[in-house]
C-alpha cells in the first residue's frame, strides 16, 4: 500500500513540474562580461562577503533561529534582486533539497524553483510564496555549456552540501553560512564569464536589498531598492562618462591614430 502511495505521490510531483516548467522558460540574463564558450566552464573564482552584525541579527530574528527560515529569506532576497536586475518577473534558480540519509550525511538533489515576482506583493507574503514552491523532485538534464534550467544556484551550508553540487554547469552559485552571530556569503563564478568587479557589485546590490526589507518585511517589492544613491552616481556618472576633449584642429583620421 505504501509503495502504491509513494508511486502516486511521485507521479503527482512529476505532473506538477511538467506543468510548472512548461512553455517558454525565462533565462537569468545576468549580463555576461564575456561571450559564453561552447563548452562548460568551471567556477574557478569566488568572492567572499559578509552581512553586517545588525543585518544578520535582523534576519535571524525574523527567522526565529530556524535555518530553513533563514534560507527562505536569503533565497527570496536573491529572487527579488534577480527580478530587479534582469527586469524579468519570471525567475528560475536552482535550489538543493535538504535530505539526510541514514548515516546523517547530506544528500543533495537539485530542483529548479520557478517563481513569479509580483511587484505589488509584500516581502512577507513573497517569503511564504517561495516557501510553498519548495518541493522535492527532479533529475536535471545536462547541457554541453550551461545548466539547462537555471544559471544561478542558492544554498545555505548549514543545511546543504556544496560539494555535492560541483557537477552543475550553472554560471553562479550563491553560498551562505550562519557563522555564530553573523551570516557570511560567497559567490563562486567563472572568470571567463564575469569580471571580478561586477561580482563585487552584485554582492553589494544583494546587501542593499536586504537592507531595504529587514526593518519592514511588509514593504512592497516595488519599493525595495537595490541601487543606493552612491551606486546610482557610479552608474550614471562614472561608468557612463563619455565626455572627452578633442583638439578641434585635428581631422577625423588624426583622432583615431
Amino acid at each position: 500500500m505504501s509503495t502504491q502511495s509513494d508511486s502516486n505521490n511521485l507521479l503527482s510531483q512529476k505532473i506538477y513540474w511538467i506543468n510548472k516548467l512548461s512553455g517558454e522558460l525565462p533565462e537569468t540574463n545576468l549580463m555576461l562580461d564575456y561571450i559564453r564558450p561552447s563548452v562548460a566552464l568551471t567556477k574557478n573564482k569566488s568572492f567572499d562577503f559578509e552581512l553586517s552584525y545588525d543585518l544578520s541579527q535582523a534576519i535571524l530574528k525574523i527567522a526565529k533561529g530556524s535555518h530553513f527560515s533563514v534560507y527562505w529569506i536569503l533565497l527570496s532576497t536573491l529572487n527579488i534582486l534577480l527580478q530587479k536586475y534582469t527586469r524579468n518577473n519570471d525567475v528560475i534558480v536552482g535550489i538543493p533539497v535538504h535530505d539526510k540519509n541514514i548515516t546523517n550525511e547530506l544528500n543533495n538533489k537539485i530542483i529548479p524553483l520557478r517563481t513569479e515576482v509580483i511587484p505589488q506583493t509584500t516581502f512577507k507574503d513573497f517569503i511564504f510564496q517561495v516557501k510553498d514552491e519548495i518541493i522535492e523532485l527532479l533529475e536535471i538534464p545536462t547541457s554541453p555549456n550551461r545548466c539547462s534550467f537555471f544559471d544561478v544556484v542558492v544554498l545555505l551550508e548549514n543545511i546543504h552540501s556544496q560539494e555535492n553540487l560541483n557537477y552543475l554547469n550553472n554560471d553562479i552559485t550563491f553560498s551562505f553560512l550562519i557563522d555564530g552571530e553573523v551570516i557570511r556569503g560567497n559567490i563562486s563564478y567563472s572568470e571567463q564569464l564575469f569580471q571580478d568587479e561586477n561580482i563585487k557589485l552584485l554582492s553589494r546590490y544583494y546587501r542593499n536589498v536586504i537592507n531595504s526589507i529587514v526593518n519592514n518585511i511588509s514593504t512592497k517589492i516595488s519599493d525595495i531598492i537595490f541601487l543606493e544613491d552612491t551606486d546610482k552616481y557610479q552608474l550614471l556618472q562614472v561608468f557612463n562618462e563619455n565626455n572627452k576633449e578633442y583638439q578641434v584642429e585635428l581631422t577625423i583620421n588624426n583622432l583615431f591614430e
